[in-house]
């Protein structure tokens, strides 16, 4: 497993240097981090690169991470067994998560689309109530459909590399994480002033549930809308379509602006600057 992870860091490290990562299994393009297929020993698993960091932050980041593992199984939700390696990469270190590579029909926006309307029901109800019952003010959860499973029966989550985990109001995780990928010139005033209100969200068992709903739209799951809305708002102060409807445009919007700055900066980094540009971007995405 070492050797072979080792191998695909050389990969996206050639990615990096060119802007091309044809010759990669990319399973996932995220805000933070992409998802990597690799097949060793006989086995599939999906491998998550985190941003390069410093020894000192990759040994916290990993504290942070059994932290939020932790906390995740003591409040009812499963996460997929994952494991973390660290290497040496370009001045500093590089976690890596690895996961199991599920098949495609167990991932929830493929399970879902091939549910009657009785099934989903039956997926959504508990979806629902693991969302409501787990996030509090020290406990956020990415929560959106793409980014959990069903695994014989059992609802899993995925997207465990962003530990939301709050003390006094404060983030446990160093929030240069999240801003990592923006050009330099916008990492601070986004850190300063939107960073926070974007981070609440995961926070509020509301706003879990929102993204959560506006989410089955960008997985073509609208149908489904009415479904989830009637559990969800036994839970919580009541949402409505439109408001669904506007929280997924706006983030559409936001995103769309997101891609765009990291396209232009890094054009600017690898033919104008002749620098490697650390992360991999998605093409043009369909909502």
């Amino acid at each position: 497993m070492m050797d072979a992870l080792q191998s695909l860091e050389e990969d996206v490290q050639r990615a990096f240097r060119s802007g091309d990562a044809g010759h990669l299994d990319v399973l996932g393009y995220g805000e933070i981090s992409s998802v990597l297929g690799l097949d060793t020993g006989g086995k599939r698993y999906a491998c998550k690169r985190l941003p390069t960091m410093s020894e000192q932050q990759a040994a916290a980041y990993e504290d942070c991470l059994e932290r939020y593992l932790h906390a995740l199984s003591s409040a009812g939700i499963h996460p997929l067994e994952s494991t973390l390696h660290t290497f040496p990469a370009d001045g500093g270190f590089a976690p890596w998560c690895v996961q199991p590579r599920l098949r495609e029909e167990e991932l929830l926006p493929v399970y879902l689309g091939n549910c009657d309307e009785d099934e989903a029901a039956a997926v959504i109800s508990p979806l629902v109530q693991s969302i409501a019952h787990a996030v509090t003010p020290e406990l956020g959860l990415d929560s959106q459909v793409s980014n959990w499973a069903c695994v014989d029966g059992r609802l899993v989550y995925l997207d465990i590399t962003t530990p939301l985990m709050r003390e006094d109001g404060k983030e446990l995780l160093d929030t240069s994480m999240f801003i990592a990928s923006l050009p330099w010139l916008l990492r601070k005033p986004v850190q300063r002033f939107l960073l926070k209100e974007i981070l609440d969200t995961y926070y509020r068992p509301r706003g879990a549930l929102l993204d959560a709903a506006a989410n089955l739209h960008k997985e073509r799951l609208g149908y489904l809308l009415p479904t989830f809305l009637e559990e969800a708002n036994a839970h919580v102060t009541p949402l409505r379509a439109e408001e669904v409807e506007r929280f997924y445009r706006q983030d559409a919007v936001m995103w769309s602006a997101l891609q765009t700055t990291r396209r232009v900066d890094r054009f600017w980094q690898l033919r104008v600057r002749k620098r490697a540009y650390p992360f991999l971007l998605p093409g043009r995405i369909v909502r």
